[in-house]
């Protein structure tokens, strides 16, 4: 359950709508109410975006304020374990605008990272990991200990 959030902009390299994470935002009070009144949103957006989908939902923040995420999907692999139906909006957006970012090779890193696990447990944790691929290396066919060992003394 969130209050009107304050959506972030992206910087203007990033492409608005990409749909590499998009979530399915939910009138809390109308869903009290037996009414699913929601809208599907795609991410990275912007502030007049995100005031336009509540808009159409019926969130005004007076009578209606509250919504939450009621579903979400990703393209990239692993993501969606980490949203809930209370994540930050403004986080998400912020994390695709850094996803965005990313080059296909550091994509791959990337997922590789959230694949081995230990490194993430939040949204904030995907952000972090984002800023932070220098720290992992991607070992092309490698298969085991023997291939390991070879291309470190190679």
């Amino acid at each position: 359950m969130q209050t009107l959030p304050s959506v972030s902009s992206c910087p203007k390299s990033t492409t608005v709508g990409s749909g590499m994470i998009s979530v399915f935002i939910t009138n809390l009070e109308k869903y009290n109410e037996g009414k699913l009144i929601g809208e599907w949103l795609e991410l990275p957006t912007t502030p007049e975006k995100v005031k336009q989908c509540f808009k159409r939902i019926g969130i005004d923040g007076v009578n209606y304020e509250k919504f939450f995420l009621s579903s979400y999907k990703s393209s990239v692999y692993g993501i969606t374990n980490y949203i809930f139906e209370n994540s930050n909006l403004d986080e998400l957006n912020y994390l695709t605008c850094k996803l965005d970012e990313l080059s296909h090779d550091e994509m791959e890193i990337y997922e590789a990272a959230i694949d081995i696990g230990g490194y993430v447990n939040s949204i904030a944790d995907l952000i972090n990991l984002a800023d932070n691929l220098d720290c992992f290396q991607c070992l092309y066919n490698i298969s085991n200990e023997y291939d390991l060992g070879f291309y470190w003394i190679a």
